[in-house]
């Protein structure tokens, strides 16, 4: 005799109700709840008690949807590899912004995103981490599925299970381009201005001495208009000489403008 002929249906779509709700829950899904009906009998303080460990579980416990979101949602490159260094995962970035598929990149070795002038580089990584168990920290040039070089600031770092045999490494990279482009422009530009420094206290200190020399020679008492001719010719000399200069810091600085306007 089964047991749904021997309970009356009201109490036995009940306890299907409840099999129901704990087969949810252990599958992850701590949100399910079911509603105490008006009788308040045995089955609904079951059911409250249930409802009470879904909202123990969920205050306690991170799904793993909820790490699968984390992980794809990172805006960083993330890898996680094998102790051999073949790859375990990828993120979607890593697909997204080298442009593999994930079948081109799982079981894969890493030296694939490198090529193989970063072997000895891996070498040492691999050592590092196993004998001082440390994070190491480096730039690495990742190669795109079209053989593009990017520059990264990459992380690796030990993931230790319960035991050596679940250890893997977490490797964690930032595209790191636009920062060394903005550090080359930055250079420029402390070079542009360095020059533009010296020009005005070097090259035009030197002009501006004579002009104010030239001024202290103009006599109209003692001087005969042909030596105050001259000094005139001179001081004009001078301040051709000073609007070259003058134009060089204008048009080196303008450049700097223009370079700052084409980045905007």
């Amino acid at each position: 005799m089964s047991l749904k002929s021997t309970l009356p249906a009201d109490i036995y779509n009940r306890i299907e109700e409840i099999q129901s709700m704990i087969f949810e829950i252990a599958n992850g899904n701590y949100n399910f709840r079911l509603q105490r009906s008006a009788e308040n009998n045995e089955l609904d303080g079951l059911i409250g008690g249930i409802n009470m460990l879904g909202e123990e579980i969920k205050a306690s416990t991170v799904s793993r949807n909820y790490l699968q979101n984390i992980y794809r949602g990172v805006i960083d490159l993330l890898i996680i590899l094998k102790k051999d260094f073949t790859i375990e995962t990828a993120n979607h970035q890593v697909l997204s912004s080298l442009g593999y598929t994930k079948d081109q990149l799982v079981d894969q070795p890493f030296s694939k995103l490198l090529g193989p002038n970063y072997q000895n580089s891996l070498d040492r990584i691999e050592k590092d981490l196993k004998e001082n168990n440390i994070s190491v920290n480096l730039e690495l040039n990742f190669l795109t599925s079209g053989n593009v070089a990017v520059t990264h600031a990459v992380s690796f770092s030990l993931l230790s299970g319960s035991d050596d045999l679940d250890t893997s490494i977490l490797v964690t990279a930032k595209d790191v381009t636009a920062f060394k482009e903005t550090e080359e422009r930055l250079k420029r530009q402390n070079e542009a201005l360095k020059e533009i420094a010296w020009i005005q206290s070097h090259k035009v200190r030197g002009p501006v001495a004579s002009i104010k020399g030239l001024m202290m020679l103009i006599d109209w008492d003692q001087n005969s208009l042909e030596e105050n001719r001259q000094v005139f010719q001179n001081m004009q000399q001078t301040i051709e000489q000073l609007d070259v200069i003058i134009h060089e810091i204008v048009n080196k600085t303008g450049n700097l403008f223009e370079e700052e306007d084409s980045l905007q």
